[in-house]
Formats: C-alpha cells, structure tokens, sequence
C-alpha cells in the first residue's frame, strides 16, 4: 500500500507542477454553505484545515493538494478513516508520513489541523475539538478536493 501512495504522490506532484498548486477555490456560496457544519443524513463531514501547504490522502487515496488558509470538506460515510499527510523531499522521496487515525461518526462535524513541528520541520496531523475547529474553518477558505472512493464503513 505505501507503493502505490509513493507512485500516485509522484505523479501527483509531476501534474501539480504546470498548474502552480493544482487547488482551486470553491465558490463563494459553497464556501459560506460549508462554514454552516450542515451534515448530510447518515453521514460525517471531515473538515481538514492548514497554516502550510501539504499532500493529503485518506485510505491511501490521495484528495489534494491543500494550501494555506485553506480547508478541504470532506463528506464520508460513518467508519474509521487513516488520514496522512506525507512530507515530500527535492527528490520526491518520502520522507516521513503524519498519520492520524478518525472514527467518523454519523451526522457529526470532525476537524483534522495540518501544521508543521519541530526541527528539521516536519509535518503533523491532530484531530482538534469541535470549538477549535471551527473557529479555524471560519478562518479559512474551502478548496476543491478530488473525489474519492468510499466503500462502505461499519461506523456508529
């Protein structure tokens, strides 16, 4: 599995190159409908919010390219989730990978920070509480993402 996260980073990084970041904002009424934490029926909204840029993926499937001030909504079905954020060297290789692990439960808003520590920096992931995020997401501005499968989940 963490081929095939390796191969799709590298050629996400390849494409990402000749569109600057490759991110796009969402509009401006879908940014204001994702700061209202409306869940769909039967599913969790993920919020994953970021003071830097960095690669994200959730089950090995990569979602975007996320940017500073930014936020990627996410709606997926109830059921335990690993979200990472690997960092990323010159060479493209792989350096480390900050994992966070989320059970997602139904019609209930989670938050993930992305930030960075340490020295030599490097990346972490942190499920924050619901006040502290959103506080963040009125702070940032929605990104579109790339779909991603979900299969079906045994959540709560």
């Amino acid at each position: 599995m963490k081929n095939i996260l390796i191969v799709g980073l590298a050629l996400f990084l390849f494409a990402g190159c000749s569109l600057k970041t490759g991110t796009k904002l969402s509009t401006s009424s879908q940014n204001i409908e994702a700061k209202r934490f409306n869940t769909k029926t039967g599913y969790s909204n993920v919020y994953i919010y970021s003071s830097i840029y960095g690669i994200l993926a959730i089950d090995n499937q990569i979602i975007g390219y996320i940017e500073p001030s930014g936020f990627f909504k996410l709606e997926l079905k109830p059921g335990s989730y690993t979200i990472e954020a690997p960092t990323i060297t010159l060479k493209n290789d792989v350096k480390t990978i900050s994992k966070v692990k989320l059970n997602a439960l139904k019609d209930t808003n989670h938050f993930i920070s992305l930030s960075t520590q340490g020295f030599p920096v490097y990346m972490t992931l942190e499920v924050v509480s619901d006040i502290t995020g959103k506080n963040a997401v009125n702070e940032h501005k929605l990104l579109q993402h790339r779909k991603i499968k979900t299969t079906q989940k045994n959540g709560l």
